[in-house]
């Protein structure tokens, strides 16, 4: 935003109401499961084009970070993970961290992303249907 004196003014960024800059607006959340996923398939390519080579310390650290926290193992899981999130009325940011999180309860949930808690048509018992549904995924490794 600029001043009538020519002075850019930014807008203060709050997660709590998906104020993420501009430069997130069209941006598509990652959960740590994709990442996940995208780093051992780019693992397993590189092993069979140069099996002699050894991955990058950077990588290897990145992959070991998603391996510690990604909830959803079972990279056959992970689509479904995104195609459950993203079918509510779930803004990008929202899915990367319920994905990420995996709250037990929308009470949960609301307290993790408060962005939730807007006018939304979201109850607490869709949310609660769909934290089951994730929970049922999560127990599918």
């Amino acid at each position: 935003m600029t001043t009538a004196r020519g002075r850019v003014v930014q807008e203060e960024e709050d997660a709590a109401e998906i104020k993420l800059g501009a430069e997130f607006d069209q941006a598509r959340c990652l959960m740590i499961s994709e990442v996940s996923v995208v780093l051992e398939t780019y693992l397993s390519r590189r092993k069979e084009e140069a099996p002699d080579e050894q991955p990058n310390p950077l990588f290897e650290k990145c992959l070991e970070y998603c391996k510690t926290f990604n909830r959803f193992e079972n990279p056959e899981v992970v689509p479904s993970v995104r195609e459950l999130l993203s079918s509510h009325d779930l803004y990008e940011f929202e899915v990367g961290v319920i994905g990420n999180l995996v709250p037990d309860s929308a009470a949960e949930a609301k307290a993790l992303v408060p962005s939730l808690v807007d006018d939304r048509e979201l109850s607490d018992e869709s949310i609660d249907q769909m934290l089951r549904t994730l929970a049922t995924f999560k127990s599918l490794q």
